[in-house]
């Protein structure tokens, strides 16, 4: 392992001892030995060793300094911050029949008693606001807010068509002249009468009033 993390410096100090001569060589050597003590580091397997100043191209910018002033403030005034989110608010739902319902039932906020209607009205809508409605409570005009509110669709009877009822005649049932009469059933008044419970042993009970 240790012979394959060298092996690109042991090319490097050979094409440099056959170009430069071996002073150079040495040189290069002992700062990038101290390069590798101070970054803790190896360069890549099978790629060529640069020094730190040739790491860098030397570029020049092409722009002017104003022009790049410009467009820099021009970059930082189109920034904007993030608007804030609140995770912690719950969505209410709003009914899309709201926006154009004439009438409205009002929910009921209060504990109801048994078999009792959750919703009042229907009540007509005076005025709307984003989130307050104002209705006509018995004459009274009264602002409630529009997540007690639920739309009101009225059934046009108008536009209801009947179905044609068929032009046949009545027909007319006889009564069945042999039909047997039924037969009166004579009553036993004794089987009327309730009979008196009595245990096994042939003793009588007697119920109290109330479970008589």
């Amino acid at each position: 392992m240790i012979e394959e993390l060298h092996c690109p410096l042991k090319s490097a100090i050979k094409c440099l001892l056959l170009s430069v001569g071996q002073k150079y060589s040495l040189s290069s050597y002992l700062v990038y030995e101290l390069l590798l003590k101070k970054i803790f580091c190896v360069p890549q397997l099978w790629t060529t060793i640069r020094l730190p100043g040739e790491m860098f191209d030397s570029s020049k910018p092409d722009d002017d300094v104003l022009n790049f002033v410009s467009k820099l403030k021009s970059r930082m005034q189109s920034l904007h911050p993030k608007p804030p989110k609140h995770h912690g608010k719950r969505p209410v739902f709003i009914h899309p029949g709201l926006l154009e319902a004439t009438h409205v039932f009002l929910r009921r906020d209060m504990l109801r008693r048994p078999l009792q209607q959750p919703y009042d009205g229907p009540f007509k809508v005076l005025q709307r606001k984003d989130k307050v409605f104002f209705l006509d409570i018995n004459g009274k005009r009264v602002s409630v807010s529009i997540d007690r509110c639920k739309p009101v669709f009225f059934l046009n009877t108008e536009d209801l068509q009947l179905p044609q009822t068929l032009n046949e005649t009545p027909v007319t049932v006889e009564p069945n002249a042999t039909a047997s009469t039924p037969a009166t059933v004579e009553s036993d008044p004794t089987a009327s009468t309730p009979t008196q419970p009595s245990t096994r042993s042939g003793r009588k009970v007697h119920l109290p009033t109330r479970y008589r």
